[in-house]
């Protein structure tokens, strides 16, 4: 009886490091800094889990980071095209800086150096990986707790 119990709990336990191992991944982030705009210096990022493919909208409440033009709040960034060799990267801003007839709520920004397929420097919008670890490290690094933990066991 007692062997079943072993068996059964090394079973869940393996099961359990393989499904922790199965959800690592490594996330990509968009990071995008402007100055001398028609509205001031401001920047932005974003992460994904891959590199995107197609034109892709962010809402403000999902950027990671960003600093604000003085006046006005960024609401939501696109990036258009990113397969294209010439990027358009939109800034979207709510309200709209200024006013009047020189409310600007948009800025449409061209970024060179596309497309976009691999990590790297694309004018100033920068794309990098997030260095996370891999699943047979993980798995190993669980391997290793599990034995620690089941000698510990054994000696008391």
């Amino acid at each position: 009886m007692l062997s079943n119990l072993r068996a059964f709990s090394r079973l869940l336990l393996g099961l359990g490091l393989l499904l922790v191992s199965l959800a690592a991944h490594a996330d990509v982030l968009y990071s995008f800094s402007a100055s001398g705009t028609s509205v001031g210096a401001f920047s932005w990022s974003f992460t994904e889990p891959s590199l995107i493919t197609s034109s892709t909208s962010v809402a403000a409440a999902n950027l990671t980071s960003f600093t604000n033009p003085a006046g006005c709040a960024i609401s939501s960034v696109s990036i258009v095209n990113p397969l294209a060799t010439s990027i358009n990267v939109d800034t979207n801003f709510s309200p709209a800086c200024g006013s009047g007839f020189l409310a600007i709520g948009a800025e449409n920004l061209i970024v060179g150096g596309g497309p976009i397929n691999h990590v790297g420097t694309f004018g100033t919008l920068v794309v990098s990986s997030i260095a996370t670890p891999e699943p047979a490290s993980l798995f190993l690094l669980g391997g290793g707790l599990i034995g620690v933990l089941a000698r510990r066991k054994r000696r008391s």
